[in-house]
């Protein structure tokens, strides 16, 4: 296989000797590994590596190993940075800005537009109902079950758009979607769709509280009246 260096110019010729599947997603799978000297015997003059890479037997001495090395080395012509890959994929992550922030700012205007258009069309329903509350008020339905079963109906309504939406995204930024491309260890965790679910049941009780109450006390007279 031969590719064209863009950074270091010409045809650089190599010969795949194996494929590796990263057991860490947050590694990724995008890197093609060679061997340096290759590299060293293609280019006129010295080259200096950028960042190496160190495999700890121990993680809980991280802290202790960056300190020694960041040490060891503060006075040379090169200082270092030593951070652990979390960090280091994390300074990745800033160069496109405070994404954190504007998932979450998206993330809650998205809630509370959501919250609005569930609350209206539980308002509207409950209108177009008042005639049929009326009448199972009539049947002797009493005002509790009755609260109930429009509650119950508007998480209903909810919960079912939430898990289309969020098992949607699990099965969409699983494993090798094409986001991780850009940002290593991408996906939707299983933790997120439970978020998800509960937030779904959370919006559906709040938009479906008033039109709930409104039907636990609906006066059949007056209900009945409307309607004729």
């Amino acid at each position: 296989m031969t590719l064209q260096g863009t950074i270091f110019p010409g045809d650089w010729t190599f010969t795949i000797r194996a494929v590796f599947e990263p057991d860490d997603p947050s590694f990724g799978d995008q890197m093609f590994f060679f061997h340096y000297d290759y590299l060293y015997e293609g280019v006129d003059g010295n080259i200096i590596p950028g960042w190496y890479v160190i495999q700890l037997d121990d993680p809980d001495a991280a802290p202790a190993v960056i300190d020694r090395i960041d040490r060891l080395f503060e006075n040379s012509s090169n200082p270092t940075k030593t951070e652990t890959e979390k960090a280091f994929n994390a300074g990745f992550v800033t160069m496109w800005g405070n994404i954190g922030f504007l998932v979450k700012a998206i993330g809650t205007a998205v809630f509370f537009a959501i919250l609005l258009i569930a609350a209206n069309t539980m308002m509207m329903a409950g209108r177009e109902r008042i005639g049929e509350n009326a009448v199972l008020k009539t049947l002797g339905f009493q005002d509790g079950l009755l609260f109930r079963l429009v509650l119950v109906e508007s998480i209903l309504i909810t919960l079912i758009g939430g898990a289309i939406g969020v098992f949607g995204s699990k099965f969409m930024f699983g494993p090798g979607n094409p986001v991780s491309n850009f940002i290593q260890g991408f996906q939707v965790e299983w933790s997120t769709v439970i978020l998800g679910l509960v937030l779904a049941t959370l919006l559906g009780a709040v938009s479906g509280i008033v039109p709930a109450w409104q039907a636990k006390n609906l006066q059949v007279v007056q209900a009945l009246r409307r309607v004729a």
